[in-house]
């Protein structure tokens, strides 16, 4: 099971584990954080989260991971993610544009409340790519 971080304290506190071990590379020791991460061509933990959340909902939607979308509790009374019934205008979205969900107390922090934005702010070659590694390409 994987624990994501919640809070921000929480993030800041993984974060520091990657600020000190750039700290380790004699030649970027002396640099501020975000220098150290460009010298050492690495991303941020959010840029990496974020990342992971988009390869992870590509495959929900293209169901090459499988998931109980019919899965509902007391909290939830809809599925996992659902797509828009309209369609997109040029410009503004996608075909795969996802519906927001209602989010309230640790329901805000789920991972099909947080990718929505997200999702529906990729460009359309992005969202249509056949393959995931057609996009990580895009990302």
């Amino acid at each position: 099971m994987c624990l994501v971080p919640s809070s921000e304290k929480d993030r800041d506190l993984i974060e520091q584990v990657q600020r000190r071990a750039t700290r380790l590379v004699p030649e970027t020791k002396g640099l501020p954080y975000n220098s150290r991460l460009k010298e050492l061509q690495l991303p941020t933990l959010n840029y990496r989260r974020q990342r992971t959340d988009i390869i992870q909902t590509f495959k929900i939607i293209k169901r090459i991971d499988s998931v109980n979308q019919d899965c509902r509790c007391s909290q939830c009374q809809s599925k996992l993610m659902l797509k828009k019934p309209v369609v997109p205008q040029e410009g503004t979205d996608h075909s795969e544009t996802l519906q927001t969900q209602r989010a309230t107390g640790y329901r805000h922090h789920f991972f099909s409340t947080r990718v929505v934005k997200m999702w529906n702010s990729l460009s359309d070659d992005t969202v249509q790519a056949r393959t995931v590694n057609e996009v990580k390409s895009h990302l």
